[in-house]
């Protein structure tokens, strides 16, 4: 079937379902802003599972390892928030170049703690928490940079390439992680990661200035409070925040891979590395398959249903774990 224009409406509806790949061609900026974050991401992936596994090695303990998000949880929570400040107060190039510098500093400074052997978990629970800070600086520094640098129109589509740009960090770098720290150990792995973060001063340093428009309020309690109201008038994105908080710190698995890849199913590093970026799949396919999604006017709704099946999902791994565990349990009795 053809349209009046002489375009087959079977073509347009395949172009439909994939990704709009539009805002990489309308800003040069955005796709070179793009692609530092790629590439840089998945170095952030790969050390943040070498950490694990690390700090695994170190005590044997999943709870040691669950600490690394525990105690970073408050800091990032807080570095969000004057982040954002930040962000709307500086131009917001300046932010992002300021905490790549503390981020590619502290994941040297990591990968330092490995070449001398140091085995200090406290260090590590310390220069992650850092890291983790700047990564959250950055990344809110990028969300509010995204759009000065294109079309109203084209931001869904912009944030489908971003969630395609994420599933590839979080499918590469954990099982590159994985084979690295099989291969050539904790020291090598990291010092990847240190080369590859420079992808990030690449595509934030060609970027032009980023000033703040309009009404600015300088970073602090008053600026804070602005957000704050900010939230109550906005029970969407009030319940989203919320909502996120809540799955990334209860509903998050990877803590277990350590362990589950050691003890459960066995492989080691790469078992781990291989569960790391399997939870990213339904992630990158998501966002691939993605061109649907700007056409969805119930937004709630469609966050609604994603938590439910998040969380079934997260259950049945659950399930599966346990009934792996008595399985193995059985078989030593025997």
């Amino acid at each position: 079937m053809t349209t009046p224009h002489g375009t087959d409406s079977s073509t347009r509806s395949k172009r439909g379902l994939f990704v709009d790949l539009t805002p990489l061609r309308a800003s040069p900026a955005f796709a070179r802003m793009w692609i530092g974050s790629a590439v840089s991401g998945i170095g952030a992936q790969l050390t943040l599972v070498a950490v694990g596994l690390e700090i695994y090695d170190i005590t044997h303990s999943t709870f040691a390892v669950a600490l690394v998000g525990v105690v970073s949880l408050v800091p990032m929570i807080i570095a969000g928030l004057y982040g954002g400040m930040l962000a709307d107060a500086f131009d917001r190039r300046i932010v992002a170049i300021l905490a790549a510098v503390v981020a590619w500093v502290t994941t040297a400074l990591i990968a330092l703690h490995s070449y001398l052997g140091l085995d200090n978990v406290i260090l590590l629970y310390v220069l992650t928490t850092v890291d983790a800070v700047a990564a959250t600086i950055i990344n809110t520094s990028r969300s509010a940079i995204i759009p000065r640098l294109i079309p109203t129109r084209l931001l869904p589509a912009a944030s489908a390439l971003n969630g395609i740009s994420g599933g590839v960090q979080l499918t590469v770098g954990p099982a590159l992680a994985g084979v690295l720290v099989a291969s050539v150990g904790f020291s090598a792995t990291y010092t990847v990661d240190v080369v590859l973060f420079t992808a990030a001063f690449l595509g934030i340093l060609t970027l032009p200035a980023i000033r703040p428009e309009g009404e600015t309020q300088r970073p602090g309690l008053a600026s804070l409070m602005f957000g704050v109201r900010f939230l109550r008038r906005s029970p969407n994105i009030r319940m989203t925040f919320i909502v996120d908080i809540i799955a990334m710190t209860f509903g998050q698995p990877r803590v277990l891979y350590p362990v589950v890849g050691a003890v459960l199913i066995g492989g080691g590093a790469v078992t781990v590395g291989v569960l790391t970026a399997a939870y990213a799949v339904g992630a990158l396919l998501c966002s691939l398959f993605s061109g649907r999604l700007g056409h969805v006017r119930r937004q709630g709704a469609a966050v609604n249903w994603a938590i439910v099946a998040y969380g079934a999902c997260i259950v049945a791994f659950g399930v599966v774990l346990a009934l792996a565990q008595a399985g193995g349990s059985r078989g030593s009795a025997l």
